[in-house]
């Protein structure tokens, strides 16, 4: 079976399940009256991705091969400065996006943020049932990988920073959540952006699943500790500074591959 047919298949089961248990969360928000049972179900809507993939990823690469892919990609036996790197990466550009969102919305007024002392329990929230490990298996576990043998990097980042943000579609219409916060085409640009230091980050780890878990939480855990995007002006500089962030690492690496040809 070819990658693209592997790749559809994926997204259809995984759009058609994920939506169909949010469902009962989007009537609830219309003031449809749904059963509780249905609610705490709709809950685990987000593990789907990783299921899905894990499920897919065996069944396309056989029971051996698989195991020995996930013994690879879910190895710790990685550069450790990637821990440090992720964790000033996206709590530096959530602060200076914040920092300069105030010098412009002076009477700004956060709501529902989390205090920082509460940062590893956040982190710890989000990894668990936050999306990290419910996604990433599939998303960056299934989906990358097979994007990345049919299309250059900078294309299947904007191919799967699209897609990661149609599946949110839901939660944009259910209360409280970040999504609901901001119109579709900003989250859609901003995941589009973050996907492509996913595929920076996959390729310079040999594609380890721990790193895409990890780089997903703390970039979740930054949002919910940082509030800058709950303004429009906070969304457009953080937007700004991520993709400026996005251009350094793509300078750096460009030049770092041209320096290695020199050399070599």
């Amino acid at each position: 079976m070819n990658r693209i047919k592997e790749l559809r298949i994926f997204f259809v089961i995984t759009f058609f399940i994920t939506w169909a248990l949010w469902l009962p969360s989007v009537l609830k928000a219309l003031g449809i009256s749904v059963p509780i049972g249905f609610l705490i179900i709709s809950m685990m809507a987000s593990f789907t991705p990783s299921i899905v993939g894990l499920i897919l990823h065996r069944r396309f690469l056989g029971t051996e091969l698989f195991k020995i892919d996930m013994r690879e990609r879910l190895t710790f036996y990685f550069k450790k400065r990637w821990l440090i790197g992720i964790l000033i990466l996206f709590f530096g550009t959530s602060t200076v996006s914040y920092f300069l969102m105030r010098l412009f919305v002076r009477n700004f007024v956060p709501v529902n943020t989390m205090p920082w002392y509460m940062a590893p329990l956040v982190f710890i929230q989000i990894l668990l049932i936050g999306g990290a490990l419910g996604e990433e298996f599939g998303w960056r576990g299934f989906v990358l990988p097979r994007l990345l043998k049919i299309t250059r990097p900078m294309y299947a980042s904007l191919i799967l920073g699209v897609l990661w943000s149609i599946w949110h579609l839901p939660l944009f219409f259910m209360e409280g959540t970040v999504q609901s916060n901001m119109p579709i085409w900003q989250f859609m640009i901003q995941n589009i952006v973050i996907a492509y230091f996913y595929t920076w980050l996959y390729k310079r780890t040999s594609g380890n699943l721990w790193m895409m878990i990890y780089l997903h939480a703390i970039a979740n855990t930054a949002s919910a500790l940082v509030p800058y995007w709950q303004n429009d002006i906070g969304r457009y500089i953080g937007l700004g500074v991520l993709i400026l962030a996005g251009g350094l690492v793509y300078w750096f690496e460009r030049n770092s591959a041209l320096s290695d040809s020199r050399e070599s």
